[in-house]
């Protein structure tokens, strides 16, 4: 199993370093499937979601800043927020912009086509540990009994 945990550039004058970082976890998640690990990528993409989820469905190809996002859906990763969402068009929140209160969805947590546990559930909830500008995204699993 490999487990990924990112942090994407959130200024968007870094964008050479971004997509470089992108392509570079990209290879990783490609070498992954490669070597039959099972992945987790998680973390702050900090990129909308929601937006993305909306151009897509428009037949757009999105900005650079969706590399990523459109790799794990070419390759079939579930998006356990969005999977466990009830409103599959808007499937809430995890960070909350300090200056304006304006909320987007940049965290996330995707697993691997035939992941070897089943999910059981995925939600975000403010941390009571820290101060922070994102919520906390969890998610639980089981394993998959084999016969």
């Amino acid at each position: 199993m490999r487990i990924i945990v990112i942090y994407l550039h959130a200024d968007p004058t870094t964008r050479m370093q971004r997509q470089t970082l992108q392509a570079q976890i990209i290879d990783l998640l490609k070498s992954s499937q490669k070597e039959h690990y099972h992945t987790i990528i998680m973390g702050d993409f900090n990129a909308n979601l929601e937006r993305f989820y909306n151009s897509v469905s428009k037949h757009n190809q999105g900005n650079w800043q969706y590399a990523i996002f459109h790799y794990l859906q070419q390759n079939q990763f579930s998006d356990l927020h969005r999977l466990y969402s009830t409103d599959q068009a808007h499937s809430g929140y995890t960070f909350i912009l300090p200056q304006n209160g304006a909320v987007s969805r940049i965290d996330a947590i995707f697993t691997s086509p035939n992941f070897p546990f089943a999910s059981l559930y995925c939600h975000t909830r403010k941390s009571f540990l820290y101060l922070s500008d994102h919520l906390i995204v969890a998610a639980y699993f089981q394993p998959i009994e084999s016969k």
